[in-house]
């Protein structure tokens, strides 16, 4: 993969003072949802991701999630219950906290959970969910921990209520659907004397069934732009979260599009014929910017990842889908 060199500033601002009125009918890591998606979960020997879910409502919540999805061979669903007016936590390494799930394979991968009926047949509308993760990485001189917000959809249906087709996630702001992913991530960068940082990218199609047959997910086109410079690159996307190192100083922003290029086929390497042929086709994009390793570490100090504002009033929107396999789980 190739590495992009552009700045990144370490004004650690919070993640949660983003304009609100930017996305009415867009995902948002400002807002609460049905369905949340963690762009970013890192599982090494020295490294573990923590999540938090919130349930804002009066009354409990079943939750579907899955993750560790990003090859073709290995996907895995998990239920569990948040209470009224209470959070839930589990480590991603460990698979133990307040709730147990799976654990997480070692790597990078996404996570991807929303509101279901209590047998896991049908998504329903909870528009009282908010996420949290939190890295932590042990370094022999300390830990570098950061935390950043999931990013949260709304459903467009009253509370309760099924929304759309069972295992059929539409993403497109409509009503009795979702809200729509946004089309342009655009992030503040505004301290020049910046060390570095990466912005975690993920696409927001996913085709989540044991037997995929819509593949949904075969390529991605994302450029990026930053100013007052003008470079700009191709990256391209299949199966996993993509990840850009930035370093040089004097950039005051990024902005990241999806960009499709019509029904143009694209035939993948492969060293046994016959090769599959995918259509080139524009994605929405997730994405959330970690701050750069301190020089020094002292102690335990929480950064906070940078997420993207909103470029414009209102957001680019883009439709998207989930498809899932209802039944997928048992109930606890």
């Amino acid at each position: 993969m190739k590495k992009v060199l552009v700045a990144l500033s370490l004004v650690l601002f919070s993640f949660w003072a983003l304009p609100a009125g930017c996305f009415a009918t867009v995902g948002s890591p400002n807002k609460s949802g049905s369905l949340l998606i963690f762009p970013y979960i890192e599982v090494t020997n020295e490294s573990d991701t923590m999540i938090k879910m919130t349930n804002n409502a009066t009354g409990a919540v079943g939750v579907l999630c899955t993750g560790d999805y990003l090859t073709d061979d290995h996907l895995e669903y998990f239920f569990f219950t948040v209470p009224p007016k209470r959070t839930i936590w589990f480590s991603a390494k460990t698979g133990k906290g307040k709730v147990t799930v799976p654990t997480f394979e070692s790597g990078q991968s996404l996570l991807i959970c929303w509101a279901v009926d209590s047998y896991s047949t049908k998504q329903i509308s909870w528009n009282s969910l908010k996420g949290v993760a939190t890295i932590k990485t042990t370094y022999p001189d300390g830990n570098f921990t950061w935390s950043y917000p999931s990013w949260n959809f709304s459903a467009r249906q009253p509370k309760g209520e099924p929304v759309g087709l069972p295992g059929q996630i539409s993403l497109s702001g409509k009503k009795g659907e979702y809200d729509a992913f946004p089309k342009v991530l655009t992030y503040a960068l505004t301290d020049p004397l910046a060390e570095h940082g990466t912005v975690h990218l993920a696409v927001g199609d996913y085709d989540l069934r044991q037997e995929r047959v819509t593949n949904i997910r075969t390529r991605v086109h994302s450029r990026y732009s930053d100013t007052p410079k003008t470079k700009k690159d191709t990256l391209n996307y299949m199966y996993h979260s993509l990840s850009i190192v930035m370093t040089e100083g004097g950039v005051s922003g990024l902005t990241f599009t999806a960009k499709g290029e019509g029904d143009k086929d694209w035939t993948p390497k492969c060293s046994t014929p016959p090769c599959p042929t995918y259509k080139v086709v524009a994605m929405p994009l997730l994405g959330v910017l970690s701050p750069a390793l301190p020089s020094t570490l002292n102690g335990s100090e929480n950064f906070q990842g940078i997420m993207p504002t909103c470029p414009s009033s209102p957001c680019s929107e883009m439709s998207g889908t989930i498809y899932w396999d209802p039944g997928g789980s048992e109930p606890e």
